[in-house]
Formats: structure tokens, sequence, C-alpha cells
């Protein structure tokens, strides 16, 4: 049976198109990678950073360099990679705030949506819902029972007006129906030495920094924002057994996931997707995840769109209540 010329040309198009798709993935990396990050050096942001990118390293055959780029909340970092070429040598590790909360709180000069290629999620983090030490609270279920009955007597400290911390207590308090006072500061360190100090009343930290402050006994933590209780601190439970049915089946996490430029060639942005998924399986990793208070997590770059999708939904109700 003899094929037609256009069918023989169309199966040699398509021969030759999936040829030149290997030949891309193939030959890339063939320089060093860039993971810029909206952090300075040496906070948990900046730990997983030079893990995965060491990691990344070996999975590719190539250099890969972390670039700290802090401020702006990620702004700087977001910006850098918005800008630069579409080729997959330069990437963003981005967080939640970053990529979600700060476009919506405050002009930004990117649409997380649009201008980025959205390469996967690589990890998350839990939040730690803490009070200070002389506070007469000891569980989520007395917060929100003596916020209802004393409104705006409680205060809460955040890491500015629209921080990630502020956002989430603002969402407890609109699922409650419960009134704190906020008290914004230039960033989470602050609130945490402010806790401590016992000038403020409740905070949000991540459990880094929570943990051990907690394990001395110089905060109180009252509860985890996870779906099941943390390794590093046993002893807190999550939203879910407090017996408040608003916050009943409540997680929230802060999620670190991988982004490129707009346009990134799909075959370059699935052998990234796959190069990370591995190191997210790796006992090693996970090993190191516990150790560093986060949890590697693995999906599709078409996931972590839709994960954008959902999550800018959910943000964007919160951050009505605050403009």
């Amino acid at each position: 049976m003899m094929l037609s010329k256009s069918l023989v040309a169309i199966a040699l198009s398509c021969s030759a198109v999936f040829a030149a798709s290997e030949s891309i993935a193939q030959a890339y990396p063939s320089r060093p990678i860039k993971l810029v990050l909206g952090f300075g050096p040496g906070g948990g942001a900046d730990g997983i950073a030079r893990l995965y990118a060491a990691e990344l390293q070996k999975q590719l055959d190539t250099p890969v360099y972390v670039e700290n780029k802090s401020g702006a909340y990620e702004q700087i970092a977001g910006r850098t990679i918005q800008t630069a070429s579409p080729d997959g040598y330069s990437l963003w590790l981005a967080t939640t705030g970053g990529v979600i909360q700060a476009p919506l709180m405050r002009e930004m000069p990117y649409d997380p949506k649009k201008d980025f290629t959205h390469i996967g999620v690589i990890a998350e983090a839990d939040a730690v819902l803490a009070v200070k030490n002389d506070f007469p609270i000891k569980t989520i279920d007395e917060l929100v029972n003596y916020a209802r009955a004393h409104p705006n007597t409680i205060n809460f400290g955040s890491a500015g007006t629209g921080a990630p911390s502020h956002l989430l207590v603002e969402y407890i308090q609109s699922l409650t129906n419960i009134q704190m006072t906020h008290i914004p500061y230039k960033s989470a360190g602050d609130v945490v030495r402010e806790l401590v100090a016992g000038n403020i009343d409740f905070a949000v930290a991540v459990p880094a920094s929570a943990a051990p402050l907690i394990k001395a006994e110089r905060i109180k933590g009252i509860a985890i924002t996870a779906k099941e209780r943390l390794a590093s601190l046993p002893e807190l439970p999550t939203l879910e057994e407090g017996s408040i049915p608003e916050l009943k089946g409540m997680s929230v996490y802060a999620f670190y996931a991988i982004l490129g430029p707009a346009g990134m060639p799909p075959e370059v942005t699935e052998k990234l997707n796959k190069a990370f998924n591995r190191i997210s399986s790796l006992p090693e990793i996970r090993q190191r995840a516990v150790e560093m208070n986060f949890r590697p997590v693995t999906g599709t770059s078409q996931e972590f769109t839709s994960r954008i999708d959902q999550e800018l939904i959910t943000w964007s109700e919160v951050a009505k209540r605050i403009k």
C-alpha cells in the first residue's frame, strides 16, 4: 500500500519536530544555572535553595549557584527572572508570598500567571501559632473563644501589612469571626523577638524559628497549620484537633516553587520538573527536610499552575479585608 505524498510529508514533519524536541532536552544544560532567591543568606529559604541547588548540580551535571536578591517582598528576584532570557539558565525559587500574596497586596511589575513559566512546587512549610509565655491561653480554642469575648484586646504581630503572616491571621479571623489588633513590624525576626519579650500577645512563626523557643519555654505554641503534627514539635496539635468548627479541615502551607521566564521551551521545563521531583524524593533530602522543618513535595508544572489559580482566589478574599 502506497502512502500519499502529503501523508509522507506529515510523518516526516512530525519526526523532525520530535527529533528537535529531543535534541533541545539533551543539549540542556550546557552552562551554569542561576537560582535566584528573594531572601538574604542564612535564613530558612536560603537553606532550602542551597540544598536543592547542590543536588540539582549533581542531577544535571552542571554548576548551579544561588544568587540572593532580597527585598521588596521578593519583587527584585521576580523581576530579575521576568526579564531574563527564557532559556532555562535563570530560575526563581519563590514562595507563596512572592508569587501569590504580594501581587494581591501591592503593585508589582509582574503577573504571576502570565509572566513566568511554572516549573513546579518543590517544598512546603507549615506555620506555628504561638503566644507569649505569660498569656493565659494554651490552645487555639482558648484563643478564639477569648477573642470572641474580648474583641480587639488581643494584639498580634506580623512582618508587615500584607505579609504572609498577616494574611494568615486575617484568614483565621475571617473564618472564626474574631477581631484582634494588628501590629506590623519590619521583619519576621522582629516579630519573634517581640513575642519572646512579651510585647505582643500572638504571632505566626515558621517552625525553624519557633521550635527552639517553644522547647526552651520562651514562648508557647498553641497549634500548627499542617494536616499532621510536626516531627520537630510532636506535642503541638493541628487546627483539626481543636474544637472550633470553622477551623476544621483548615491547613495552610507556604510553598517553595521553581519558576522561569515566560516562554521557556517545554522540553527544558519538563526536564527541570523531573529533576526537582527526583531531588524531593531522595531519602537524604527528606531527612534534611525534617531537620530544617520543611516538607519536600513533587508534582507537575500543570499542577503548580492550577495551585496558583486556586490560591489567588483564596487569598484575594483575605486581601480585601486589609485593603
